[in-house]
């Protein structure tokens, strides 16, 4: 065997491709963390977003249906413009909350839907 002035045996192709195996394994492991990242950071919120918003949503729909027929029955029965405008008030807050909810819910499934769509294309590189 020749060694160098170092001692060292020269560098042969095998360490080279030696180096572009670790270089690949550096960018497989840094491919992976981001995956996982992606994942834990924008996927699963996501998805939790839209559960939880989307139960509040339903929650608040099933209200809505309430106050109004309420405020139907306010409508029909009394001429007292006092009680008409707090029926009225109560239903347009449950409208109010719904569009939230329902807003909500639709950017959490956005979120979602971007975080799943950057990991899957992630998975094909």
């Amino acid at each position: 065997m020749i060694l160098s002035k170092f001692g060292e045996a020269p560098a042969s192709s095998h360490q080279s491709t030696g180096f572009s195996a670790q270089l690949f394994s550096s960018f497989w492991s840094e491919h992976l963390k981001m995956r996982n990242a992606l994942f834990l950071l924008v996927i699963i919120p996501g998805v939790a977003g839209v559960v939880i918003f989307g139960n509040a949503t339903l929650t608040d729909w099933q209200q809505l249906k309430i106050d109004y027929r309420a405020y139907e029955d306010v409508l029909r029965s009394t001429d007292d413009l006092s009680a008409l405008f707090k029926a009225e008030a109560a239903q347009n807050i449950q409208r109010i909350n719904l569009f939230a909810d329902g807003v909500w819910t639709l950017l959490s499934g956005i979120l979602g839907a971007i975080g799943l769509h950057g990991w899957l294309s992630n998975t094909k590189s």
